[in-house]
């Protein structure tokens, strides 16, 4: 039903509510889901954690499995050193990030879980793998690529590269 108001492209109002009502979907269905048990090893963050490329953090890198940051509100935890882009070959595996705020955008994703997180995505490039989302608030620039970031939050369809 989305998809059909989607593509009629009757009125830019009509497309943004599709668009509203996709991102509900994907904050109903993490806020479903079953939040997992979090290894007793937490790397807290007290400051953005700026990642040159090429990088690649996981449990070993990190000194544990779960990542969690006290920042100020809305401060990214991961933040790159240059423009988010795929090319740079910057991403995360096998990792929890719980309380968060986290831009998508330019990263590989690849295992990961969100818990209690706000989630970002300003229509860039992203590569998202087994990405699961628990309890999370979404803030998407409307557009074409947000919808289908959406989809695959909402739908948890498994994996999605917009490159």
């Amino acid at each position: 039903m989305i998809d059909a108001l989607e593509t009629t492209k009757a009125s830019p109002e009509l497309e943004h509510a599709a668009f509203r009502a996709r991102v509900s979907l994907a904050e109903y269905r993490s806020a479903l889901a079953v939040p997992p048990t979090l290894a007793s090893q937490k790397k807290v963050f007290h400051r953005p954690l700026l990642v040159p490329p090429p990088e690649r953090l996981d449990p070993s890198s990190l000194s544990g499995p779960v990542v969690t940051a006290e920042l100020p509100p809305g401060t990214d935890l991961v933040q790159p050193r240059f423009v988010r882009r795929l090319a740079n070959n910057i991403s995360f595996g096998n990792l929890t990030f719980v309380g968060i705020t986290q831009t998508l955008d330019g990263f590989h994703w690849h295992d990961i879980t969100f818990v209690n997180s706000l989630i970002k995505y300003d229509g860039g490039e992203v590569d998202l793998k087994n990405v699961r989302f628990i309890n999370c608030t979404f803030e998407f620039l409307p557009g074409p690529r947000a919808v289908e970031v959406a989809k695959l939050v909402a739908l948890d369809l498994g994996s999605l590269k917009i490159g």
